[in-house]
This record gives structure tokens, C-alpha cells and sequence, in this order.
């Protein structure tokens, strides 16, 4: 799938260490990688505890995981140095439906079972079939009788689209099943402190920002759901250009301080704007601002 910039480096949980800033996976780092000082990561490690209890903590009905523990992403000493950069994360998995889930799930499995055994006669004439035109195709092969072959190709291919109709038939109320049963039983939570830049999905469009950020993009996301959305708030220094963003430390500012913050929430396209209500957009903001 074809990926918006703004480039992306994004980390997907807290505990991910992220390339330094600057230097590409294939690329050599010919002086060191540089940590953070003690003071520099007491700094951080107050930062990540803020960052994370400004998002959401449980939803009724929803188990909760994630939050990690602070890790910061290394920087290459050949490189100019830039904000320290760590990210966390918070998923929800929905189980007050659970039981029903797993009973559309048995009832789906039954009936595509069902219309297989209905099939199974119809199916096994096919085979047979396309078995015996295959043989007369070879036969007449042999003969030099290319066009007879051509012909019954034409069968083959007729007795191969209704097999597949069949198949495709039979599956239809399990596909469906499928679908419905993986609607609006995921949430993630990220947030990314520093980061270079911030990827966008495909046909990202920009949406209004909370209170205290400054831009805001939503897309459909069906990697975790069919009707899943993710939408990215930035706060702090960003540079946008149509569809690039690009984190813009400022100048003479210690590394630790937090000077751009990302949040990616993803969630049922019913879900989200709930979601987002329940972060505290405002102490984020707060942490970009000092």
C-alpha cells in the first residue's frame, strides 16, 4: 500500500529501539552511538510517566496492555545531535462480547461446513470432469490437433469458474462472519516523544486539531478491523508541506526536553472520536511547551 509522507519513522511500542536519527539501517555509523546522561534519562523517565497518565487507562469491557518502560532511541555520534526520542503505547482489547463473537464465529464455521457437504456432490462431478477433459486435451495434443485442444480448454476453463463459484458460495457467510466479528474490538494508543518524522496513511486528510495541537490527520486503517480509523495529532515544532511533516527542534534547547510529540490512535471509525476525548491533549501539550 502506498505510504504518505511524512517519511516515517515510528515506533510501534514502547520497548522498540529506532535507528539514529540521520542514519539509515544501511548505513555505518564510523564514531559511536551516543545514550542519554543519567540526569538526561531521570529527565525523560519523568516525562514518560506524565505522557502516559495522559492516556486513557481502561474502557469498560475492554482488557488493557502495553505501556512498556522507557526506552530511548540511540543517536549516531557522525551526526548532529537532536532531541532524545522515546515512544509508548496502550492497546485495548474488547471482551464483553467475547461469548457472542465466539458463537457467530462456531455458527458461521457450521454453516460453511454445511454448504461445502450440500456442494460436495456438484464438486466431485467437476473434478471428474475437468480430470477427463484434461486427457482429451493431451490426446489431441499429440494428434497435432491444436484448435480441438483450444476448445476444450474453453471447457476447462468453464468447469474450473463454476468450481470456484461453488467454493467462493460456500464461503460467503464465513467471510462475512469474519468481518463483522473483527468490527470494534481493538484500540491503540501511541504516543511518540521527539520523533524525526510522522507517517501518514493512505489518503490521510487533515481534520481539525485538539485544543493545544497543531495539526491533526485521519485515515482508514482495516489492518486491525474493517471499519478501523487511525488518526495522528501533532504537538510542538512541526514543519508541513502539503503532505510531508517533518519534528523542527529549536535551537539551544537540551536534548531531553520534549519539543514534538506525536499521538496515533486507532480505533473503530465509532469508536475513535471517544477515544481522543479521553486523552489529555492538554498536559501533552503542556510537556512541549516549557
Amino acid at each position: 500500500m502506498r505510504r504518505m509522507a511524512c517519511i516515517a519513522s515510528f515506533t510501534a511500542a514502547a520497548g522498540l529501539v529506532m535507528p539514529a536519527p540521520g542514519l539509515m539501517a544501511d548505513e555505518v555509523c564510523y564514531s559511536e552511538y551516543l545514550s542519554p546522561t543519567a540526569d538526561e534519562s531521570a529527565a525523560m523517565q519523568e516525562d514518560f510517566a506524565a505522557a502516559l497518565a495522559a492516556l486513557p487507562s481502561e474502557f469498560d469491557g475492554w482488557a488493557s496492555g502495553g505501556d512498556g518502560r522507557l526506552d530511548v532511541t540511540s543517536q549516531c555520534g557522525d551526526h548532529d545531535p537532536r532531541p532524545w526520542s522515546f515512544g509508548l503505547a496502550r492497546t485495548f482489547d474488547r471482551v464483553d462480547d467475547l461469548a457472542e463473537r465466539e458463537q457467530m464465529g462456531r455458527e458461521a464455521g457450521a454453516t460453511y461446513q454445511a454448504a461445502r457437504q450440500a456442494n460436495q456432490s456438484r464438486t466431485d462431478e467437476i473434478m471428474a470432469r475437468i480430470q477427463e477433459l484434461s486427457e482429451r486435451a493431451m490426446a489431441a495434443a499429440e494428434a497435432g490437433d491444436y484448435a480441438r485442444v483450444d476448445a476444450i480448454n474453453v471447457e476447462i476453463e468453464e468447469a474450473v469458474a463454476e468450481q470456484t463459484a461453488l467454493m467462493e458460495g460456500a464461503a460467503t457467510a464465513l467471510d462475512a462472519a469474519g468481518e463483522e466479528i473483527s468490527r470494534d474490538h481493538w484500540i491503540r494508543v501511541a504516543v511518540e516523544v521527539n520523533p524525526v518524522f510522522q507517517s501518514l496513511g493512505y489518503q490521510a486528510r487533515q481534520v481539525p486539531a485538539p485544543s493545544g495541537a497543531s495539526h491533526a490527520f485521519r485515515w482508514q486503517d482495516t489492518s486491525h478491523g474493517p471499519s478501523n480509523e487511525t488518526e495522528v495529532v501533532l504537538l510542538g515544532a512541526w514543519v508541513t508541506d502539503g503532505d510531508s511533516c517533518e519534528s523542527a527542534p529549536r535551537a539551544g534547547v537540551a536534548q531531553a526536553v520534549p519539543q514534538s510529540i506525536s499521538v496515533a490512535v486507532t480505533a473503530d471509525e465509532s469508536r475513535i472520536d471517544s477515544v481522543l476525548e479521553t486523552i489529555d491533549f492538554a498536559a501533552l501539550a503542556a510537556l512541549v511547551s516549557r
